[in-house]
């Protein structure tokens, strides 16, 4: 296990260091643009290796070989001054298409034509590589992308590959090349020059090929439009006029404004600024040199030198070069990763100063062999300065000059290396070849050393953040650009967005990632564990368990040491103390030695203790139990312990422990005295002899013995103890998680301590608002403690189970509804949490887009742990799965907190689904926030506490999720690492639950049959005959619609979202609500929660925001409603929601979700999917908006669904989900908070005078959100709105409940008060229907209404076999329909049938 853990720890190292993560989420764009330059690479490998040879073979002199190759050289120069000219204003894709097309062309003309001056001018227009190199327009643009596309902390690696795949094209092309060529000559007929030309043939394909990959590449890879505003304004900005107005001058100002656009685009300098050129220029000496050198010895010139002085074969000599460029990929791809560690210029010098050295000493060996290994090393080495050279020049520079600098540099090595091979050619004619390998290396290396002195050391980090989105580098050259900062706060401040505020990392440093720091005197060290020895033949491996199943040190201690002065002050160096087994009676003073101290430390020196085996005795004995002999010792037997699941066993199963013991604690409880308790539970309480000891496991596997107590608990003091032992390697794994339950439990009882401690010394002020005076550090409870807390045991309320893995399985849907899986799982009976999306008859989505998932969490009974918040005390709480607090704590900045709570739970899932999965989520936490947790985020005082929690989310670790697109259902759990049983036991119950609900019948658009007048369940029929509804007073409501157009028209905001509260009054059937509510008002984000002392059914038409695990988040903000009444048709409503009034209510809202989107995304990613459409509901009309947005690095949805099926659902994106920096989409829904189509805009002061128009009346969970948080990194969030919420109140004695139903509107200054007050009664009744009886009676006379409710009261009473007081008549019909069930059903049936024919009235 630890070897497989190794290995994967150093490959996940070494991944990093090559850079694959990178390159695993860069984007197509980038890989076309390393596979184009390989590509490209490998043709001009090919034709380096033969230039010279085919000028030779057509007769051409030395003097004219080097011409031309110079000419050539110019010629690009030229070719690429007018691309590079053109790319941005053109385009970066236009320009690649041409330029390939030019290779194509150029290589054709070679094929053909044996005419010295038509191959000089194919050679000059056209792209042909003489050196082998890298030549042509192609390389200036394509970095310039690479740079546009690729966050600055990423470029490096990905420059990396991009050399290191042309290196592999080179020496592709090289062996290819010489093996064409050999294998060609062989073909009877076949010349070298026809073998030549096959080459260049070769070389025409390449440059199609290319050609046609430029197609696929994106918009993404053009120069922005924002880069080019800022690069005007830079220089513009203080010749804009003050005012907009017209003055004449318009015209000039245009024409002035093309005129510099215009010489911008002709002279790449005037791209540049000011402070980049001098730096330009001093790369520009630099690179002259370095150039220039490389120039005299090309690689089409080093092969014809080897050919010459040792007479090689073409595929000898292709498969020697080809060599060295293969060997020299190995230096290229650690190039990255050294210039981390060094440096970008120390990396460009360390590398390519060697590699000028071997060139230089190139021609000194008289034999192949040496020559070649020279070859080596220099190929080795002198590529690997060209990433890092890359990343450098992409750092000093700004976005916008990019193509230009690059485009000036390439073009001035070009003209540098154009004079080399005549210069060259010239020696070799008068036979002193080797000078020019001298030269060359002398020039490369006075390049590398002037590099270190002008740049070394003055390539350092920004102290300035980069905000998401914008495209500049995190480093500047210090020192040599005067107007650095300025061009950064240029940059910065005129930058259209802001980047997302994150808080400072001020919750507290962690000591070991994973493991909460113990507050003791060693806080600031590892925990430490003392273990007392007792000279046992065990104690090594009960040591040896510890330090392996938690992280902490343990050091041991003989029983019987007598360095120690005083044990207190030992102890106080540890955090927890182990008492093992040994030989001996507990009783004997000697057999224990230390251990009897620690029974008797004073609370202040007081540690959390296990007892093991003797330690467990001698805990017993010091608090009243006794110690007597088995009758049957147990020396190396295993027997299943009988435990209460409790305490150290919480989470505990099936448990087959070692015993090593011949004696026994004696507690005197009834089931050791007399062999039986009088009720099961009376096994687990405490006895008369020894009250501070609860029993906690036993043992009856050996008749003879009966009843042996195996573990115990004090009931006041951290003090625990196993008779048995939990590290034999016959104990089960059980053993391993009761020793994580205890250290578990120490920890958080060491917390409590502390926390009290705080609270007793600590003198709170008076104010006038008090807040509880608890912590105000997240040392206390950190998100990490709380994160390693819900996977694991406190003390009593949930299992260990860490959520490290994904299990699910997954069937076929068929018929099956949510409410049928809800049922099948008994979810109605306790606390549940649904999030169900409304469905059309035939069980599929009601739109695209909106609501494809259902999703069940379930809540298991005293173990599910739950966080709540109090925003107007910032009092955070984390429960247990019995609703009581298990640790509390002021907390300032609750999102945060739950940032990366949600961060570290997401670091803990280390195996995700191994079964495909399209499920949006694994688990994690489902709840809500109410609208006072969301005013928090915009600095609005929320006001006094409400009843019930503003944050309530339960850690649910099963659930079962339905995709009604593709008809599926999967069964997951994250519940610990062995749950794995309870997916394959659900699965098999859902899919019997399947084939018998497919087996009644075929879905179908046919309505159903009329239901009975009274259902089925009479006390839900009496139930909604005693709603009353209390609205809001229409005066009231108008009055302050007018109040809110005042503000409006002060100028105070645009829009405001009025909302009142509804009332009805009745008992409580919660599910049975829900049901009613989702079957009459269908909504695609319906959700149930029963929760705390919260009931919440809710048919929200409205997402909140979603993201899924890429970090692509979609809102659907809805504003604009017309309820379907009678007269009102499709096209009514189509003209009432394209009103200038109701447009505008949804396009304030969209420009705000599109703003908040901004400030976490960035510019250019966040789209506008669906603008003010009309989306047709059971109840109403609405006008719906989907606004989305993207991490640059993921893919923009093109379809309105493509957005519901990413590519991958299944694995975690390492750089986007993993990396808490890369957490948009929470990010976004905070910063979002509250919801915008809730508030109006502007959001701030909207609220503030909200609260005035409302009387400061809480919403509580209207105007919220509910939804989820998965540990996969997603999320997804409704508006609570078309909600009924009901609150179980203790303080109150009343058995009336009341449902409070928020309804209201946007308030614009076009509203109407009236008709604003009918629209919020229209919302509220589209939810206030679910409470109301479904048989309609609007047209029966009194008389027969009167005797329909009679009949009503004879069924409930029947139904509850109460007796009833009616009428004569109702009396003879209940008699009657008492005789049979098919005589009451009749009956029934009759009534409904006349209710009927009364209603339709006459004709």
């Amino acid at each position: 296990m630890m070897t497989d853990h190794g290995i994967a720890k150093a490959s996940r190292w070494l991944a990093n260091e090559l850079g694959l993560g990178t390159m695993k989420s860069v984007g197509k764009d980038v890989y076309i643009i390393i596979l184009a330059r390989y590509l490209r690479l490998f043709a001009y490998g090919a034709i380096a290796l033969i230039l010279a040879l085919y000028f030779e073979e057509l007769g051409f002199s030395d003097a004219q070989i080097g011409l031309f190759m110079t000419l050539t050289l110019l010629g690009d120069v030229v070719v690429s001054l007018l691309l590079t000219l053109l790319a941005d204003s053109l385009g970066r894709r236009r320009t690649l298409f041409l330029g390939a097309a030019s290779m194509a062309l150029s290589g054709a003309v070679f094929a053909l034509t044996s005419n010295y001056v038509l191959l000089l001018m194919a050679a000059i227009i056209g792209v042909i590589s003489p050196t082998g190199n890298e030549i042509g327009p192609f390389r200036a643009i394509e970095e310039s992308t690479l740079a546009h596309l690729v966050p600055e902390a990423q470029r490096s690696d990905v420059f990396t590959w991009y050399v290191v795949l042309a290196v592999l094209g080179t020496s592709s092309g090289l062996v290819a090349g010489g093996q064409i060529i050999d294998g060609l000559q062989a073909l009877e007929g076949w010349t070298e020059l026809d073998a030549y030309r096959a080459i260049f043939w070769t070389y025409t394909g390449v440059g199609g090929l290319k050609a046609l990959m430029t197609l696929f590449l994106s918009r993404e890879c053009e120069h922005s439009q924002k880069e080019e505003l800022q690069e005007e304004e830079r220089e513009d900005n203080e010749n804009e006029p003050l005012l907009g107005g017209y003055d004449g001058q318009d015209a000039c100002g245009e024409a002035h404004s093309e005129s510099k656009k215009s010489a911008k685009r002709w002279n790449p300098i005037s791209r540049i600024s000011k402070p980049t050129r001098w730096i330009l220029l001093k790369l520009c000496g630099l690179f002259f040199l370095d150039s220039l050198g490389s120039g005299m010895v090309p690689f089409s010139l080093i092969n014809f030198y080897l050919e010459r002085k040792f007479h090689l074969e073409k595929g000898k000599l292709g498969g020697i070069m080809s060599a060295t460029w293969f060997i020299s990929t190995i230096g290229n791809v650690f190039a990255a990763s050294l210039a981390k560690r060094i440096g970008l210029i120390q990396a460009m010098v360390a590398t390519h100063l060697p590699s000028s050295v071997f060139l230089a000493l190139l021609p000194a060996p008289p034999g192949l062999p040496i020559t070649i290994c020279l070859l080596i090393a220099r190929a080795t080495l002198n590529s690997m300065d060209q990433a890092p050279r890359s990343a450098f020049l992409s750092i000093v520079v700004l976005p916008e000059e990019r193509t230009a600098v690059m485009g000036v540099v390439n073009i001035l090595k070009t003209l540098s290396q154009s004079g080399g091979p005549w210069v060259t050619g010239l020696l070799a004619g008068h036979s002193h070849f080797w000078v020019a390998f001298v030269t060359a290396g002398s020039l490369k290396g006075t390049y590398d050393l002037l590099l270190l002195v002008f740049f070394a050391g003055r390539v350092v980090p920004r102290e300035a953040a980069i905000l998401p989105g914008q495209d500049d580098g995190n480093h500047h050259v210090e020192d040599e650009r005067p107007d650095a900062e300025t061009h950064r706060n240029i940059e910065e401040g005129e930058s259209e967005v802001e980047g997302p505020k994150i808080p400072s990392q001020s919750l507290g440093q962690r000591g070991h990632t994973g493991v909460a720091k113990p507050l003791s005197a060693s806080s600031t060290l590892r925990p430490r564990i003392l273990y007392l020895d007792a000279y046992d033949s065990f104690s090594n491996n009960i040591i040896a368990q510890v330090e392996h199943c938690v992280d902490a040190d343990v050091v041991k201690c003989v029983i019987d040491c007598d360095s120690i002065s005083s044990f207190s002050d030992y102890l106080k160096g540890f955090d927890a103390v182990i008492a093992g087994p040994g030989p001996g009676w507990a009783a004997c003073d000697k057999d224990v030695g230390l251990m009897k101290a620690l029974w008797d430390l004073s609370d202040e020196d007081l540690l959390p203790i296990l007892g093991i085996c003797l330690g467990f005795q001698s805990m017993c004995l010091a608090f009243g139990a006794d110690i007597e002999r088995l009758g049957e010792p147990r020396h190396g037997l295993v027997s299943e312990i009988l435990h209460n699941g409790q305490s150290i066993f919480s989470g505990v199963e099936k448990l087959e422990a070692t015993q090593y013991h011949s004696l026994q604690v004696m507690v005197r409880h009834r089931i050791q005295v007399t062999k039986a308790v009088r009720y099961p539970a009376e096994l687990w309480e405490p006895t008369e002899t020894c009250p501070d000891l609860e029993p906690l496991a036993w043992d009856f596997d050996s008749k003879r013995n009966g009843a042996v107590l195996m573990a115990a608990k004090h009931v006041k003091k951290p003090l625990w103890g196993v008779q048995f032992h939990p590290e034999s390697i016959c104990t089960n794994h059980e053993g391993t998680r009761i020793i994580r339950n205890w250290w578990d439990a120490a920890r958080s009882w060491r917390q409590e301590r502390e926390m009290a401690t705080s609270e007793d010394s600590t003198q709170p002020e008076t104010v006038a608002n008090p807040i509880p005076n608890l912590s105000t550090s997240f040392a206390i409870c950190t998100p990490e403690d709380v994160a390693t807390f819900v996977g694991h045991d406190d003390e009593e309320s949930h299992p260990n189970l860490p959520s490290t893995s994904v299990h699910c399985a997954t069937t076929g849907s068929g018929r099956l509804t949510v409410s049928d899986i809800v049922e099948l799982f008994n979810v109605p009976h306790g606390e549940a949490i649904v999030l169900e999306s409304g469905l059309q008859p035939d069980l599929l989505p009601i739109a695209t887009g909106t609501g494809r998932h259902s999703i069940i969490g379930l809540i298991i009974p005293g173990e599910t742990p739950r966080i709540h918040y109090y925003a107007g005390t910032q009092l955070m709480q984390l429960r247990d799965g019995k609703d009581k607090i298990t640790r509390e704590w002021r907390c300032p900045e609750p999102w945060q907190w739950i940032r990366s709570f949600m961060g570290h739970l997401r670091q803990m899932i280390r195996h995700p689904p191994t079964t495909p999965t399209w499920a949006p989520f694994w688990g994690g936490l489902m709840g809500f926030a109410s609208y006072e947790a969301g005013l928090e985020t915009i600095q609005v005082l929320p006001g006094e506490n409400g009843t019930y929690p503003d944050l309530c989310f339960a850690y649910i670790t099963r659930s079962v999720v339905m995709d009604h697109q593709l008809k599926k259902i999967y069964i997951q759990s994250i519940r610990g690492a062995e749950d794995g049983l309870w997916v394959r036991d659900a699965w098999e119950k859902l899919y019997e639950a399947v084939g018998r609900k497919s087996a009644e019948s075929t879905p179908n658009r046919t309505p159903m049959p009329r239901s009975n007048p009274f259902e089925q369940d009479s006390t839900l029929n009496t139930y909604l005959s005693s709603c009353t509804e209390i609205f809001a007073e229409r005066e009231e409501y108008c009055a302050a619609v007018s109040s809110c157009k005042s503000q409006i028209a002060d100028g105070q905001s645009y829009e405001l979202c009025l909302t009142t509260t509804n009332q009805i009054q009745n008992n409580e059937l919660s599910w049975k609500l829900y049901k009613r509510l989702t079957s009459q008002n269908p909504a695609p984000f319906s959700a149930y929660m029963r929760i705390h002392n919260v009931h919440i059914l809710s048919s929200s038409p409205e997402r909140y925001i979603s993201w899924d695990r890429t970090q692509t988040a979609q809102c659907r903000p809805i504003k604009g409603t017309v309820a379907k009444q009678n007269g009102v048709t499709a096209a009514d409503a189509h003209t009432i929601l394209s009103s200038p009034k109701e447009r505008a209510e949804n396009l304030m809202i969209v420009d705000l979700v599109r703003h908040q989107l901004h400030g976490v995304y960035g510019s250019g990613n966040v789209h506008v999917r669906k603008l003010m459409e009309i989306e047709e509901y059971k109840t109403l009309w609405q006008l719906v908006s989907v606004v989305e947005g993207a991490p640059r690095s993921v893919k923009k949805a093109e379809t309105p669904g493509e957005w519901e099926d990413p590519t991958d659902f299944m694995s975690v994106p390492e750089s986007v989900s993993k990396d808490e920096g890369g957490y948009f989409g929470y990010d976004a829904f905070v910063q979002s908070l509250p919801p915008g189509s809730m508030t109006g805009a502007p959001k701030k002061r909207s609220c503030e005078i909200l609260q005035h128009e409302e009387g400061r009346q809480r919403r509580g969970i209207y105007s919220g959100v509910l939804g989820y948080l998965d540990v996969g990194g997603g999320g997804d969030f409704s508006v609570v709105i078309r909600t009924a919420i009901k609150t179980d109140d203790a303080a109150t004695s009343t058995t009336e409940d009341v449902w409070t139903i928020g309804a209201g509107g946007a308030i614009t200054a076009q509203s109407s008060p009236q008709s604003e007050y009918e629209e919020m009664l229209a919302k509220f009744q589209s939810t206030a229907r679910a409470f109301k009886p479904q048989v309609s009676t609007s047209r029966l006379s009194d008389e027969e209404q009167r005797k329909l409710g009679e009949l009503a009261a004879v069924s409930a009473a029947m139904h509850d076999g109460v007796d009833v007081d009616v009428g004569e008549g109702a009396a003879e019909m209940a008699r009657t329909l008492l005789g049979t069930l098919e005589n009451f059903r009749a009956q029934l049936e009759m009534l409904e049938r006349e209710a009927v024919v009364l209603n339709r009235g006459p004709g």
